[in-house]
């Protein structure tokens, strides 16, 4: 018997989005200014590495979690277009107008009343909030769903995204790169609203959640010392599905139409393609039902593989190696919560006492700890659940290790085979029935 077990269960695998306040270009790159690389990263994390590197001004960053620290930004050199690369520029680099602004604050930038569109915003990579009147909200012509071309109407597209209702409010949008093509609503509606496929375009955008001022419980504003944690972004109408937040992260919010979850491709099981549809893949999972409903989903990293399953009236394809990934966040129910917070307590050899519950799919893990040298297999992007599926699945599996970033080593050996050791980088886990 070990020392010490506590209760590890991850029920949600909600995950910190820190605000890094950089400067955002998709599909952007700075080449050969590299200073230090990084493997299995997030964007906030390569920008917490970049912060804590005098000399990194910059940092490039791929599909695959692989970050580049550099010595440069665009006061240096040039941004060259890239198919692989992502570039995010430090909020001390120099700028200027609206992306220097921008740069200096993590807030967006006020500017009033809406303009009609966005192109006089173009290509600063900026985050702007503004106001959409009744009038505003109910004209002019959108290119484009979730991401529009620049010329789109601001406050007619916000309707359409279900930031806002006809009768108008407060929007935020970030301005975005231009792309190859804008896929519009097809003829039909979305919110009421219809907009058109556009081909090659200069410059877009896309709408953020809005958050009005939190309340403190005296009824004041929240203290500036201690912000209100936001679990999840809250948007509208759900987009068709994730891939503009690939590798972002983000736990979001948002509802789904009842027509919304009749049609559509699913690939996966729990873990879906981020370009699988949101709300065909949330009544695959189990988390509405055909008449929609409001869901919370959560962007992840890619897998090596995606399995396929009916259920639930819905029927998904396996797929290889894909670039993001999301998964859906189940409400917990008062029986959940009894059944993941009672403990139970055994005698030890030492007199002492274990609390143990049970973990992850019939296993129990040990925070801190670690069996080292009998790992038969590698994870990536995993969670505690997905983890302890695979383990169940692989022949001779009898545990696995696991760390903060998601990473989860398969082990052919537990505490009755091998020797378990402090750590303060893994978690070990194992079934509660091992034996051998």
């Amino acid at each position: 018997m070990i020392a010490c077990i506590s209760v590890f269960y991850i029920s949600s695998e909600i995950l910190a989005q820190a605000s890094t306040g950089y400067l955002h270009f998709p599909n952007k790159s700075i080449p050969g200014r590299n200073i230090t690389t990084l493997q299995n990263q997030s964007p906030q994390s390569c920008a917490a590495a970049c912060n804590a590197n005098s000399s990194c001004k910059s940092f490039d960053m791929d599909k695959s979690g692989n970050c580049w620290l550099q010595d440069a930004n665009r006061s240096d050199v040039s941004l060259s277009d890239s198919s692989t690369y992502n570039y995010y520029e430090r909020p001390t680099g120099s700028g200027s107008g609206h992306a220097n602004a921008q740069a200096s604050s993590n807030s967006p930038e006020n500017i009033g009343n809406c303009p009609t569109n966005a192109t006089g915003y173009r290509g600063s990579g900026g985050s702007y909030t503004c106001s959409c009147s009744t009038a505003a909200s109910g004209s002019g012509n959108v290119w484009g769903t979730y991401v529009y071309t620049d010329e789109s109407a601001i406050c007619r597209a916000a309707v359409q995204a279900g930031v806002i209702s006809a009768g108008g409010g407060q929007v935020i949008f970030n301005i975005l790169p231009g792309r190859s093509s804008y896929k519009g609503t097809g003829g039909g509606t979305h919110n009421g609203v219809s907009s058109s496929d556009y081909g090659s375009w200069q410059g877009s955008y896309k709408f953020a959640p809005w958050a009005p001022p939190v309340r403190s419980s005296s009824g004041g504003r929240a203290s500036s010392g201690s912000p209100a944690r936001q679990t999840a972004s809250h948007f509208g109408a759900c987009p068709a599905n994730a891939t503009d937040y690939r590798n972002s992260g983000k736990t979001i919010t948002c509802a789904c139409g009842s027509s919304e979850t009749t049609s559509g491709s699913v690939w996966g099981n729990d873990t879906y393609t981020d370009d699988s549809k949101i709300c065909r893949a949330a009544v695959h999972a189990g988390v509405i039902g055909s008449g929609g409903g409001q869901v919370t989903f959560i962007m992840i990293g890619g897998q090596s593989a995606y399995q396929s399953t009916s259920r639930n009236g819905v029927s998904s394809s396996s797929y290889g190696s894909w670039h993001g990934s999301y998964r859906f966040l189940r409400a917990r129910t008062t029986t959940d919560t009894a059944q993941r917070t009672t403990t139970r307590t055994t005698p030890r050899t030492n007199s002492s006492a274990v609390t143990t519950n049970r973990g992850p799919d019939g296993f129990v893990c040990v925070l801190g700890t670690t069996l080292p040298g009998r790992n038969i297999a590698t994870l990536q992007n995993q969670t505690a659940r997905s983890c302890a599926i695979a383990c169940g699945k692989r022949t001779g599996c009898k545990s696995f290790d696991m760390d903060r970033q998601g990473n989860c080593w398969l082990q052919d050996a537990n505490r009755m085979s091998g020797k378990v050791v402090s750590s303060s980088t893994y978690d070990y886990c194992e079934p509660l029935n091992s034996s051998n």
